[in-house]
């Protein structure tokens, strides 16, 4: 028999592993295949070493919490708190930006990093009329256990209850996956904006959500 799901805080020598299955869960999205690079590795090893400079500044500087059940990880949360400062150039070297300009060289790195921004605008712009704001930054389920409602127990029994502990009146976050948008909305969240972009030629689509917990 199984044992329960608990909730704590990711540890920092769990960094590799956790990126690891952040990878594998990721990877297929639509975002992460914008640029085109050959061989099919350097891709891999581009998009892995953006996946971890995020996760290592999100342990660096926010909260970040792993669900658990016998001792393995099955899903992560990582949660912006309002006062949430965005990194400077030099902390993004030292989160890892080396070796995602070595896989993926300069042109192809700052365009990740300016479609992002803009990807995040929509939430940014929420969050200063409305100062009491948390954003989910990152959510991934184990590939093994998707599918299964990990997700969103770690959404309802994780994220929301130390979010309005904290006195959070909103949670936003963002995806590019069309299928993520059910998710979510069973989960409480309610889309804020959808942008349809382009970037090297392609479209990708972007739901900005948000979830509402002052009514």
């Amino acid at each position: 028999m199984m044992s329960e799901i608990t909730y704590r805080q990711i540890k920092k020598d769990e960094f590799k592993p956790c990126n690891e299955l952040n990878f594998e869960a990721f990877k297929d999205y639509p975002v992460y295949h914008v640029f085109d690079m050959e061989p099919e590795e350097k891709l891999n090893n581009f998009n892995k070493s953006l996946m971890g400079c995020q996760l290592y500044e999100g342990l660096v500087k926010d909260t970040a919490f792993v669900a658990e059940r016998d001792n393995e990880i099955l899903s992560l949360a990582l949660i912006q708190r309002p006062d949430h400062k965005e990194s400077s150039i030099p902390e993004y070297f030292l989160y890892g930006a080396f070796s995602v300009i070595r896989y993926g060289g300069f042109k192809n790195t700052f365009g990740f990093l300016d479609m992002v921004d803009r990807f995040n605008v929509p939430h940014i712009e929420f969050s200063k009329k409305n100062p009491n704001t948390w954003n989910l930054e990152l959510l991934f389920v184990n590939k093994k256990y998707q599918g299964q409602g990990i997700g969103s127990r770690m959404i309802n029994d994780c994220v929301v209850p130390y979010v309005k502990k904290n006195g959070g009146e909103y949670l936003t976050l963002i995806t590019n996956k069309e299928k993520n948008v059910n998710f979510y909305k069973k989960n409480g969240f309610e889309i804020l904006q959808h942008d349809d972009l382009i970037y090297n030629n392609k479209q990708v689509n972007n739901w900005t959500f948000i979830r509402n917990f002052k009514d």
